[in-house]
């Protein structure tokens, strides 16, 4: 697969960077009206008609049957799962916090990468790059502070949804954006296909598991819209597009970015507030993502780990 230069990714990026950025508040929102997998469910089931809808509307053949297994695997991966294990972390944490501790994609992705592609072979700066970005970690979370059971729960849970995210993108790569049997199908209708094999799994499962816990609320239905349409259909859409004419790093660095806009709407908008320390931890998160994936470089970062180095 080659790359194709910024021009034809990067809008497709930054859009990707504002709806994940301020997913984390509208998570707060829905909430407030829907259980963490009520969350998750019901973001597949809306992004599925909206993608439908835009099927229609730009006249796009959908995805054929032969990749429909390859799609239900990737929502789950890159959708569903990791949607419902967020808003569950932010059950107890705010919405800045779980964005910085969920900057750690990159790391995930990478660590996904090195395992699925042997031709990406380990390097001295990619290691102390995930070391430096998951020692970020303890950093933001805090624990000198004495922090309760809930927020370790939270944490966990945001850690888990990223380290199932970060196999999306690598089997993106090997089998739909830049696979030989979807390798050729447009993005919109790989992601449609996605979200409709991911209604078809999640819906048999609405009728046993909670999908609300309060009465419908204004806010509520605005916060599972805007996840749903925008942060979950459109976002995939450009992903799988950044993935399809970058590669699975680049677009995973979305989530360099996506933090920032999420403390700023977290801050202004929600009242929220952070300790010191949390802008600091997801500094260093940051940069350790940006030196193991080659963005911050040192020495000569060519030179594999040798077996007698470990």
């Amino acid at each position: 697969m080659t790359r194709q230069p910024p021009s034809r990714w990067l809008p497709s990026y930054l859009v990707m960077v504002l709806l994940w950025g301020s997913s984390f508040a509208f998570i707060k929102l829905a909430l407030t009206v829907f259980t963490p997998f009520g969350i998750g469910a019901l973001r597949t089931m809306i992004a599925a008609v909206t993608l439908l809808i835009a099927l229609v509307i730009t006249r796009t053949p959908f995805a054929p049957r032969r990749i429909w297994p390859l799609l239900l695997v990737n929502i789950l991966l890159a959708g569903t799962i990791p949607w419902a294990l967020t808003a569950f972390g932010e059950l107890h944490l705010s919405s800045a916090f779980t964005a910085i501790v969920g900057s750690t994609g990159p790391l995930f992705t990478l660590v996904a990468v090195l395992i699925a592609f042997p031709e990406e072979r380990p390097t001295w700066p990619r290691m102390v790059g995930l070391g430096l970005g998951f020692a970020g970690v303890i950093v933001v979370v805090g624990p000198w502070k004495g922090i309760g059971a809930a927020v370790w729960i939270g944490v966990i849970s945001v850690l888990v949804a990223n380290l199932i995210w970060g196999w999306s993108g690598p089997f993106s790569r090997r089998y739909l954006t830049g696979g030989i049997k979807a390798g050729t199908v447009d993005p919109l209708a790989l992601a449609a296909g996605m979200f409709v094999m991911g209604s078809v799994a999640v819906i048999p499962v609405t009728t046993v598991v909670p999908v609300t816990h309060a009465e419908i609320s204004t806010s509520g239905i605005i916060g599972i819209l805007f996840l749903g349409i925008f942060s979950s259909g459109i976002a995939t859409t450009m992903n799988l597009r950044v993935i399809g004419r970058a590669d699975a790093t680049t677009a995973s660095t979305a989530l360099y970015l996506a933090p920032l806009v999420a403390v700023l709407i977290g801050t202004v908008f929600l009242g929220e507030t952070l300790s010191w320390n949390e802008p600091i931890g997801g500094a260093v998160i940051l940069v350790g993502a940006a030196l193991a994936q080659g963005l911050l470089r040192f020495g000569d970062r060519s030179v594999p780990l040798q077996p007698d180095d470990v």
